[in-house]
């Protein structure tokens, strides 16, 4: 067609070398072989195939056969320009949404975008390679997995066997924080607490020291919704730390225990939204599910998830410790019946009003709790067969410990 001519034109201009797919069929065999281009642009209506569902199946058949490689940068053309449609694409597993008539120069904005994005994710999976390759080496996979394996089945785990794991870790987290997004996660902690105006924060590595004589864990989360990731930030303080951070904000010794406990919640939910930026600029992108909590370490601890990426290091201001350790991983998106969402889901997508799609009962994010039950009973009345469907987000290994103490 003209404007298939007029695209290939453009890109030919910018460098690009270009080749041709006629059928959604063919996309899908072309861009799932092993040499398939970086970057695609498929138009919505593809005969044999629409786009969205050639991306279903790309997102499929990555997932099932890793391969190390990255998948191809999609973007979608369409002139279907309504919320749905786009939300479709996107949800479907495309990258971008251009809508026609596009223009040259946003084209090649979001193809530069492309590019970065297929270069970072390129060095990450560098990365994974290498980590691997030393893991496999040293044999410590299995020492992990034993280390957790034990204190899993113990319920009430010593600090001992925790500092084990911790302290077999903290030797291979330099490797670890390799996995972050190109961000300098520390330096940018560091920054958010000398803007807390108590001193000049520097960061250093972990140490089993730092954590041996921790009182306080403070839980944080939050999701990072277009990319399906999950976020545990957990800070920890020894008591005497705690006491001085206290001074040194309030300008007076803290009175109590829930005194302490108070001003950490308050200022650690203060560093947790000014960190939120070093994920996303997209403030839309972020949704905090839960309120932070503060637990002792008299009782049981935090549980550590045995999957995901990692990150830990300290702050130091001054006198004052803080450890800060964050945990990252992929969830999934699942689909139930409303009658049969459970308390402690969190909804993926708003609620609407059946009589006014406009109308949002429940946002995107809200967690699924005792005082929505009414709302979902009004919807769950209808028979089964006919129920509204939702799309939800099941807690993970850390919120699942930390919620019943909220």
């Amino acid at each position: 067609t003209a404007a298939r001519s007029v695209c290939r034109r453009v890109l030919e201009t910018y460098g690009y070398v270009v080749t041709d797919t006629y059928t959604g069929d063919e996309a899908f065999t072309m861009l799932s072989s092993p040499k398939s281009p970086q970057i695609a642009l498929l138009e919505w209506d593809l005969p044999s195939m629409v786009a969205p569902e050639v991306c279903r199946q790309l997102k499929a058949y990555f997932e099932e056969t890793p391969s190390g490689k990255v998948r191809p940068y999609i973007i979608i053309i369409s002139g279907r320009n309504s919320i749905n449609d786009i939300s479709e694409a996107l949800n479907s597993g495309a990258d971008d949404y251009l809508i026609k008539p596009w223009n040259q120069e946003e084209l090649a904005a979001r193809l530069r975008v492309a590019e970065r994005t297929i270069a970072v994710q390129s060095e990450l999976n560098n990365q994974i390679r290498k980590l691997q390759d030393i893991l496999k080496k040293h044999n410590l996979y299995s020492d992990i997995d034993a280390l957790y394996a034990h204190a899993e089945h113990d319920e009430d785990p010593s600090v001992e066997k925790k500092s084990a794991a911790w302290e077999l870790l903290m030797s291979h987290y330099k490797m670890l924080d390799s996995l972050q997004k190109g961000i300098d996660f520390p330096k940018y902690c560091a920054k958010v607490f000398t803007q807390l105006g108590i001193g000049k924060a520097v960061t250093k590595p972990m140490t089993q020291e730092c954590l041996s004589n921790i009182r306080y864990q403070i839980w944080a989360t939050m999701l990072l919704v277009r990319q399906h990731i999950w976020l545990d930030i957990i800070y920890e303080i020894s008591d005497v730390s705690a006491e001085r951070f206290f001074q040194k904000f309030i300008m007076s010794p803290p009175t109590s225990e829930p005194e302490t406990r108070e001003m950490l919640l308050e200022m650690m939910n203060v560093a947790t939204n000014a960190i939120r930026p070093a994920f996303t600029t997209d403030s839309s992108d972020i949704t905090i599910p839960f309120p932070a909590k503060v637990i002792s370490r008299k009782g049981r601890i935090i549980p550590f998830p045995t999957a995901g990426h990692a990150q830990a290091f300290q702050i130091i201001i001054d006198d004052i410790v803080i450890a800060i350790t964050v945990f990252e991983y992929r969830y999934d998106i699942i689909e139930k019946r409303i009658s049969l969402a459970a308390t402690g889901d969190i909804l993926a997508d708003s609620l609407r009003s059946p009589k006014n799609q406009n109308a949002i009962i429940l946002k995107a994010g809200t967690l699924i709790g005792e005082q929505y039950s009414t709302k979902l009973k009004t919807f769950s009345a209808q028979p089964d067969e006919k129920q509204t469907m939702i799309r939800v987000v099941e807690q993970q290994q850390i919120s699942r410990f930390c919620i019943p103490l909220i």
